[in-house]
């Protein structure tokens, strides 16, 4: 079972209004995802958190991203809180969905705001931005960088942190759309 409908199963019956909340919002969000969850139900409404890096937006701050999201999971009105994980949805405490956002906000999206910032990856989406303008076949050309061991910084940046974007970048993108592109796919 999806997870989804594990989901709906759970949190339609609780809901008194605003089950477009389930039915078409967290449906939409939960459709092909495969990662891990949080999620708060009230009887007005749900509460979904994706923990996954992957699709935080390229911030500065990716801490207070993190806990303003938290202030609605974690609303007083929410009174059953879901986590989903390994394609299974299983109902926890309160008190353990602070721990597991507590976790992830240690264990992974730190060290990720760390690694943005420390790649400096709005430098690295620019430099490839250009190189891309400059070579017909650039990704010929980049890969060709990669064999030879570049001395440029950007260029082991990208092959160490970014490798797996390269094959999702396409040559009509901005500059803000690489970025995005390379923090969706970066290797921590």
């Amino acid at each position: 079972m999806n997870y989804y409908k594990q989901v709906a199963k759970i949190a339609l019956p609780q809901m008194a209004c605003y089950t477009t909340d389930v039915t078409e919002h967290d449906q939409k969000n939960l459709k092909g995802y495969e990662g891990e969850f949080l999620y708060g139900i009230r009887d007005t409404g749900t509460d979904l958190y994706l923990l996954d890096t992957k699709d935080f937006p390229v911030k500065d701050d990716l801490k207070k991203i993190h806990e303003d999201s938290l202030c609605f999971l974690f609303r007083s009105t929410n009174n059953i809180f879901l986590y989903g994980k390994d394609g299974k949805v299983v109902q926890i405490s309160r008190k353990k969905a602070q721990e597991i956002a507590q976790e992830f906000l240690i264990k992974k999206l730190l060290p990720r705001e760390k690694l943005i910032k420390d790649i400096n990856l709005g430098n690295l989406a620019f430099q490839l931005h250009l190189f891309i303008q400059y070579n017909k076949r650039w990704k010929n050309a980049l890969h060709e960088q990669f064999d030879y061991g570049s001395s440029e910084g950007w260029i082991r940046k990208i092959r160490n942190y970014c490798f797996n974007a390269v094959s999702k970048i396409k040559s009509s993108m901005t500059e803000d759309e690489i970025k995005y592109c390379l923090a969706k796919h970066l290797s921590i």
